[in-house]
């Protein structure tokens, strides 16, 4: 696992599906998904900790078991006071997700689980499964 001081953006940049795109004279920076040539956004959502367990397993989940859930209309809670952190960046398209999971601890967030990349339906399958 990487330690938790690196930045998730920084990972992301180096996936070979990912471009870097700069702009007005390198003031602008746009990360862009090139297989569908989709601009990445960030995005966060926090959890409570009851969810731990449930989070681990929806991340360590096969393509296959995340469509299947999916399919299935699970949906996972979000709540504003829990100590769990999913952080993660998105193509517009929803293509591409690039996902890990940090805990609350010692008042910092310290990344539980490795940075996991999802492309095609399994990627979609996990956007779904967190709105």
């Amino acid at each position: 696992m990487e330690n938790s001081s690196e930045r998730l953006l920084d990972l992301v940049a180096q996936n070979p599906d990912i471009e870097c795109h700069r702009a007005f004279f390198g003031l602008i920076t746009r990360y862009v998904y090139t297989p569908t040539q989709s601009r990445l956004s960030a995005f966060s959502y926090c959890y409570a900790h009851a969810l731990r367990d449930d989070m681990l397993r929806l991340l360590q989940a096969s393509e296959l078991n995340l469509c299947k859930l999916a399919d299935k209309g699970i949906k996972y809670e979000q709540n504003a006071n829990g100590n769990l952190l999913l952080e993660g960046y998105r193509s517009a398209d929803g293509r591409f997700m690039a996902v890990r999971l940090l805990q609350y601890a010692e008042l910092d967030y310290r990344a539980i689980t490795d940075v996991r990349f999802l492309t095609g339906d399994s990627a979609l399958a996990l956007h779904k499964l967190l709105q």
